[in-house]
């Protein structure tokens, strides 16, 4: 039955968009909810139910103090100094602003109607592939608005549920999120002293689920193909501003592969070896068999040169529309270990005459062994 779930609840969730805020009109929740009514779940006994977890939303805008009140009252969402005080203090004086935000959307936040068409959608795909645990139905709890979560508990108990599964919304795990949905059930049982009637399981998380994966890639294929793709034109003018995009590089063929790892393992910016002038042609050479045998297994070498070619043909147009006074642009690839080297790069550039010349290194974050702690 967990199984079903998974691959049924998790459906009616991937049809949604990444924000979580749309549903395709085609989607397969869409479709489902037309036909399973809440009256349908209403004149049955359910056997498992599915409590469906999120932070929720205010549906209108007198909503909204109370969800900021228990959103900065959330001791796992946050910790604030005298929480007590301070989250009320807060709760108020953001309260206009985000009804003013709310007001532009519709008057209020959708989620609560879309996780209702989920789990109609999500109840009668169980109870035709799961038919042992059947009848099901689903309860929606939120953390900060109504249904609360311990209200869906409530009704849940009262309709004599024998399994219940709390599902969270969110694909991934988090504290603040599933875990304080999580706290939220376990309080609620503790505060009452009393042993759940219900048999529970979890669904916590599902960020590598094959679903979710390839929800994510058909929606991200389809806004690809939606691109217009502008004819690539080489720069013959003389570059005002040269961009000099900076990376480890990779081995483009086989034969690369040792001169590529000598500089690596010569590299002392990169790592520190004892006697390495010595030590590091060894490891290069002893590592060579190996690395070329990896690189074979994915065309015979890195693309990292052709996507970054790539990559810089596109940010110069870019450049050019957006920046027309520091125009024309051209970018230069220097690369640490393999050709072209950010040296040659840099001949290049003092070649072509550029006035103005960026680094641009292509590692989001900072590192003293990729970007560099050194001034050359």
């Amino acid at each position: 039955m967990m199984a079903a779930l998974g691959g049924a609840g998790r459906l009616i969730q991937l049809a949604r968009s990444s924000m979580g805020l749309s549903v395709r009109r085609h989607s397969a929740a869409a479709a489902l909810a037309q036909t399973a009514t809440p009256e349908m779940q209403e004149n049955r006994k359910p056997k498992t139910g599915i409590l469906m977890l999120n932070m929720g939303g205010p549906e209108k805008l007198e909503d909204v103090h109370d969800f900021l009140m228990r959103l900065f009252l959330d001791t796992d969402l946050m910790k604030l100094p005298v929480q007590n005080k301070l989250g009320p203090f807060i709760a108020k004086r953001r309260t206009p602003k985000i009804q003013e935000q709310y007001s532009k959307i519709g008057g209020g936040s959708p989620i609560k109607r879309w996780t209702s068409m989920q789990g109609e959608g999500m109840v009668k795909l169980l109870d035709e592939m799961s038919p042992e645990t059947a009848p099901h139905k689903f309860y929606i709890g939120f953390r900060y608005v109504n249904p609360l979560t311990e209200e869906a508990i409530e009704e849940m108990e009262k309709d004599g549920v024998e399994r219940a599964v709390a599902f969270t919304q969110y694909p991934q795990y988090s504290c603040s999120t599933t875990g304080s949905s999580l706290n939220a059930i376990y309080r609620y049982y503790s505060n009452r002293a009393d042993k759940p009637k219900m048999r529970w399981s979890v669904i916590d998380r599902w960020p590598t689920h094959p679903l979710l994966v390839e929800s994510e890639a058909t929606k991200e294929a389809e806004r690809v193909l939606s691109y217009t793709i502008p004819a690539v034109t080489t720069c013959v003018m003389k570059p005002k501003t040269g961009i000099l995009m900076l990376n480890m590089g990779g081995p483009e063929k086989l034969e690369d592969v040792h001169d590529f790892l000598m500089r690596l393992f010569l590299d002392t910016d990169l790592m520190k070896l004892p006697v390495q002038n010595k030590l590091g042609p060894f490891i290069a050479k002893r590592r060579t068999p190996k690395i070329q045998e990896q690189y074979s297994k994915i065309g015979g070498g890195s693309p990292i040169k052709r996507w970054t070619s790539m990559q810089g043909e596109g940010m110069v147009k870019l450049l050019d529309e957006m920046s027309p006074e520091t125009a024309p642009h051209k970018f230069y690839i220097g690369f640490r270990y393999v050709n072209p080297l950010t040296e040659e790069a840099i001949e290049e550039m003092e070649k072509d005459g550029v006035e103005r010349a960026v680094a641009f290194t292509q590692y989001p974050q900072y590192s003293c062994s990729t970007t560099g702690c050194k001034q050359r």
